[in-house]
C-alpha cells in the first residue's frame, strides 16, 4: 500500500471544504488535476450542505459505482478516504452489493486498509461480505477477499476461507492463515487435510493451525497414528509430536508397542518426545507464520493513496 506524504493544493483546498486539512501540499501536483473534475467534487460537496453521512455516499458513488477511473473518480477516491469511519464502512458495504468487480476490489482493499478505524474488528457481517466475492467472475475479487481474510481477524470467517478455498485451490494458504488468525478452531478438521500438501508454505501454515489448536486436534491425529493406511500413519505420529502434552503420552506408547519396529526414524523421535513429555521439558512447536502476496498479474491499483495520521 502506498502511503501518502504530501497532497496536492487541490486536494488542501477540497479538505478544507470537507472540514479537515491536509498537512502538505505541491503545487507541481496540483496541476495534475484537471479543473473541471475540481468544479464537479465541489458541486457534489456543496450537495450534501455538511452532511457527513450524505458526503461518504456520494463520494462513495462517484468513486466506486458510476464511471469509475476518471479524474472526478480518483479525485473523490482521495478526498473519500479521509473519512474512514464507520459511515464509510457501511456506504462500501452497499457499494460492494451493488457494484461490479472494480467496487469490490476497491472495498475490500479498503477494508483491509483501515480496519481499525473503521471499527470492523466486532463486524459480524464482514465475513459474509468475503463469501459474496465467491459469486463474483472476476478472479482478481476472489484474491483480494482471500487477502483480506488472511489478514484480518474476522468473526466466523475459518469456514468461508474454507469454502472460498475449495472453489479455488490456489487460495489454500490465505484460508489457513484466516482459520488461524481469526481463531476459528471449527476448521481444524478442515486444516488436517493439508499437512501433507505438496506446497510447503501451504504444510506450515496448517501445522501452525494444529498446533495453535492442539487440544482439537489432538482426537483425529491419535486416531491417524493407529491407521491401518501406513502414510496416514506416519503422518499422524509425526504432527502427534509436535503438539504433544502428557495427555498424548498412551497414542504414543500405544504406536510404539505396534508400529516402532517398522518406522525406524520415527521410532528415535517418539521415545525422545516421550522422555521429555516425562521430565516436563517438551514444548509444541509452533512453526512461523506464512506470509501472502497477491500476484502481481491479479493487483489493481488502489483508489487513491493511503493516508494514516
Amino acid at each position: 500500500m502506498r502511503v501518502i506524504k504530501t497532497a496536492t493544493l487541490a486536494a488542501v483546498w477540497i479538505a478544507l471544504l470537507c472540514g479537515g486539512a491536509w498537512a502538505e501540499s505541491s503545487t507541481k501536483d496540483s496541476e495534475k488535476v484537471p479543473q473541471s473534475a475540481q468544479e464537479e467534487l465541489k458541486e457534489i460537496l456543496a450537495f450534501c450542505k455538511g452532511n457527513p453521512r450524505c458526503r461518504v455516499k456520494k463520494l462513495t458513488e462517484v468513486a466506486l459505482l458510476e464511471r469509475p477511473g476518471g479524474e472526478i473518480e480518483k479525485l473523490a477516491g482521495e478526498t473519500l478516504l479521509r473519512y474512514a469511519n464507520r459511515d464509510l464502512a457501511k456506504s462500501l458495504i452497499s457499494a460492494f452489493s451493488q457494484g461490479g468487480a472494480y467496487a469490490k476490489i476497491q472495498a475490500l482493499q479498503i477494508f483491509h486498509e483501515y480496519w481499525t478505524e473503521m471499527g470492523l474488528a466486532s463486524s459480524p457481517r464482514m465475513a459474509e461480505i468475503c463469501r459474496m466475492a465467491m459469486d463474483e467472475p472476476d478472479e482478481r475479487v476472489h484474491w483480494y477477499a482471500a487477502k483480506f481474510l488472511a489478514d484480518r481477524p474476522l468473526i466466523k470467517a475459518g469456514a468461508v476461507a474454507a469454502d472460498l478455498a475449495t472453489l479455488y485451490p490456489e487460495l489454500t494458504l490465505p484460508a489457513l492463515m484466516s482459520i488461524e488468525i481469526s481463531k476459528d478452531h471449527r476448521m481444524v478438521r478442515w486444516t488436517l487435510d493439508f499437512l501433507d500438501h505438496e506446497d510447503p508454505l501451504v504444510r506450515q501454515a496448517a501445522q501452525r493451525v494444529i498446533a495453535l489448536f492442539d487440544r482439537q486436534a489432538a482426537a483425529p491425529l491419535r486416531a491417524w497414528a493407529d491407521s491401518p493406511d501406513a502414510a496416514r500413519r506416519r503422518l499422524g505420529i509425526e504432527n502427534l509430536v509436535l503438539i504433544a502434552t502428557p495427555d498424548e503420552a498412551p497414542a504414543l506408547h500405544r504406536w510404539l508397542e505396534r508400529y516402532g519396529s517398522e518406522e525406524e526414524d520415527l521410532r528415535g523421535l517418539v521415545i525422545k518426545t516421550l522422555a521429555n513429555l516425562e521430565v516436563g521439558l517438551h514444548r509444541p512447536k509452533i512453526p512461523p507464520r506464512a506470509t501472502f502476496e497477491i500476484p502481481e498479474r491479479f493487483r489493481v491499483e488502489p483508489l487513491g493513496p493511503y493516508y494514516h495520521p
